[in-house]
């Protein structure tokens, strides 16, 4: 960005998003150049419990790696779609309800959101994430993540999910958390050797069930009932 567009981004920026920078650059009075140029070239950026209803700013923030963005009025992921750098997205308490602006992600690690809209899964399945915490949203099948072999952690608790089916040939993954779901049986991830926390609390998995993984995850911390072993 010239000088002049640097100036004129700064300028149309709202009172919230220039409170957002300023705590980001920890300044206090009005930018100089250099500021505004650091500015677009942060490498994270906090807008949490902020009064925002867009991501507008960040559109040409090219050098982003994470975004973290929880209780405002954020509805559209759209305007970060082309940061070909960001590496993980937190956003929960949020309006936003399509995941569709982050299907061709690539870069993308991490991936946590709860308590939003979202109620398809389907946009994300090409991703290359690691960790994925999709928790206390409206979602009733896991099966559009099926393809990511290379997740290591999985959040879906508090969510209408009935089968850990789509797990079965995630061969990476660590931890795991679905408690207070729908699911009735843990043998897909019965083959899982890397396991190291399972938490299916709240849940009507079968006691025969859960005795064998522990038997054959003799490492693994299981939370089921009220009761961690």
């Amino acid at each position: 960005m010239s000088k002049i567009e640097l100036k004129d981004w700064w300028q149309n920026l709202n009172s919230e998003w220039k409170s957002i920078f300023f705590k980001a650059l920890n300044i206090e009075t009005k930018p100089t150049d250099r500021e505004i140029e650091q500015m677009v070239s942060l490498k994270e950026i906090n807008c949490s419990m902020f009064n925002i209803d867009d991501l507008e700013p960040l559109r040409y923030m090219s050098e982003l790696e994470l975004i973290i963005c929880f209780k405002t009025n954020i509805s559209s992921l759209e305007p970060i779609s082309n940061l070909k750098k960001l590496r993980e997205i937190r956003f929960f308490e949020t309006n936003v309800s399509s995941l569709e602006p982050l299907k061709n992600m690539s870069s993308l690690e991490e991936l946590r959101f709860f308590k939003t809209n979202i109620t398809d899964l389907e946009p994300i399945k090409n991703l290359n994430l690691k960790s994925l915490h999709c928790s206390n949203i409206n979602i009733e099948s896991l099966e559009h993540i099926s393809t990511m072999t290379n997740l290591e952690k999985l959040f879906c608790s508090d969510t209408n999910i009935s089968s850990l089916e789509p797990l079965k040939n995630m061969e990476k993954l660590e931890k795991l958390s679905c408690n207070n779901t729908l699911i009735e049986s843990i043998l897909p991830i019965s083959y899982l050797k890397f396991l190291q926390v399972v938490d299916i609390r709240d849940t009507d998995v079968p006691r025969e069930e859960i005795t064998e993984f522990k038997k054959s995850h003799p490492d693994c911390i299981l939370f089921f009932g009220n009761t961690t072993e």
